[in-house]
């Protein structure tokens, strides 16, 4: 039989139909990713994804970078610039850790936390991600001065100390307004006390000299003020309303009998005070916190171009690929992955070409937590299995 000759459409038609079989054949294959492995013993195996876990999140607060190693506890590392500032224990945004030495302007100051309630309320949040419900006291390494704080997280009791560990003076606070004072010398004498509208003063130290006091009379409150001599007894007892004298002073001689009286502004020529009518006051609610969180995103089909990528790994390996392995990467918040490390068999024999598959993948949507943007160390989990025959 001779050759069959073709012309005109015939021929056009025979060969768009073989360019076309041609090119089908070509996408089947790139589909596939059918390769045949440089090593026998990586043939009929294929990389398995099994998932990646965030290893390390950081974050910037202001000045300060904060870095959180995630773990069953997390650890979370501070630092300003070069300088490292704090380090504590966290799980779920709580801080766990009993106690946290950090630093503000070159002064050290530890935090003391009360982990065996959970009655105290939420006082202070550290760098922006992280709550104690526990602060108990903050200590001033730098004056010796400590803040012990009350249940509801009010400042409740500042103490500050000699040198000698003595304590110098104990200040009470409510909600931000001092009630109460004491203050004492090196020795440990007292020299002071303040407790409300009540004032009193030692002199020589520990022996009581004065005292200012808020009294009723007349349906005003009068201010009194009394001294004291050495001995004990009773100086003088004087009256004052809105600082200004008033009522009968008296004074007394060192035996403690009476030496004189002056009479200032009669009680019942002083204005009278308009008092407010009382009001009740309602404790706030505790504040709620909330935490969104939105994870970072691969913007493309993540699986497929891993399915390719590791696929392609495999075929052109020059060692033998088996087991588990690992593939940890830094993804900055800017979205650009890098290679930090990767282990398993022979794993040195693909690093390069995992470098490569990672500086050619497309930009992450970054993780964000409250909006904030979050850099992330991200380990990739892998197994090389046989494929079924």
């Amino acid at each position: 039989m001779g050759p069959i000759i073709l012309t005109g459409k015939r021929k056009l038609a025979l060969f768009m139909a073989i360019l076309s079989l041609f090119a089908c054949s070509v996408l089947q294959v790139s589909a596939q990713g059918n390769c045949k492995p440089k090593l026998k013993s990586n043939r009929n195996k294929s990389f398995i994804y099994e998932g990646k876990d965030r290893i390390e999140e950081s974050y910037e607060f202001g000045v300060y970078s904060v870095s959180i190693k995630k773990g069953e506890v997390d650890t979370v590392s501070v630092h300003k610039g070069d300088q490292f500032i704090t380090t504590f224990l966290s799980r779920y945004g709580n801080i766990v850790s009993t106690s946290i030495d950090y630093l503000i302007d070159g002064i050290t100051y530890t935090d003391t936390l009360d982990l065996n309630t959970t009655d105290r309320k939420v006082k202070y949040d550290y760098y922006g991600n992280f709550t104690s419900a526990q602060l108990f006291t903050t200590y001033n390494h730098s004056t010796g001065a400590q803040v012990y704080y009350a249940v509801y997280g009010a400042d409740s009791l500042y103490v500050n100390r000699y040198d000698n560990g003595q304590v110098q003076k104990m200040i009470w606070v409510d909600y931000g307004t001092e009630y109460a004072r004491k203050q004492w010398n090196m020795e440990g004498k007292l020299l002071y006390e303040k407790y409300k509208s009540r004032e009193t003063t030692y002199e020589p130290p520990g022996q009581l000299q004065s005292q200012r006091y808020d009294t009723l009379m007349a349906g005003r409150t009068i201010q009194c003020k009394a001294t004291w001599y050495e001995n004990g007894v009773p100086e003088s007892v004087t009256y004052f309303y809105h600082g200004k004298p008033c009522h009968v002073w008296s004074y007394y001689d060192y035996r403690g009998k009476p030496t004189k009286t002056v009479k200032k502004t009669p009680l019942g020529k002083l204005p009278m005070e308009v008092r407010e009518p009382p009001v009740a006051y309602v404790l706030r609610e505790p504040a709620i916190f909330r935490t969104v969180s939105i994870g970072e995103e691969y913007q493309g089909d993540f699986k497929t171009f891993l399915h390719t990528e590791m696929s392609r790994i495999l075929c052109t390996s020059s060692k033998e690929l088996k087991g588990n392995y690992t593939v940890r990467t830094y993804l900055s918040i800017e979205g650009r992955m890098r290679l930090v490390s990767a282990s398993g068999e022979n794993i040195e024999a693909i690093t390069p070409a995992l470098r490569q598959m990672i500086d050619k993948m497309n930009l992450w949507k970054p993780a964000k937590e409250n909006n904030r943007a979050m850099a992330l160390v991200l380990e990739f989990r892998f197994k090389v299995t046989e494929n079924e025959k």
